[in-house]
């Protein structure tokens, strides 16, 4: 019995691309100097800022990313 997998390389490459950015991203946000902008003591908020803006920015990359990748596409 041959397993057929239906895999759909859109989506695969989407999913590659926004775990690696968002990855990056973090790390940057992180190297960054995000908790001088809050009140000292205020340690979820200061993590769930840089979670945040690492997911927003993940997406903005991987959504320009995929639109110029389906815009070079015959």
């Amino acid at each position: 019995m041959i397993l057929a997998l239906n895999i759909d390389i859109n989506n695969l490459l989407y999913t590659c691309l926004y775990l690696s950015f968002f990855i990056l991203s973090y790390f940057v946000i992180l190297s960054s100097r995000l908790e001088n902008l809050f009140k000292q003591g205020q340690t979820w908020q200061i993590k769930a800022a840089q979670i945040l803006l690492a997911l927003i920015c993940s997406y903005f990359l991987t959504s320009g990313i995929m639109s110029l990748i389906n815009s070079t596409q015959f």
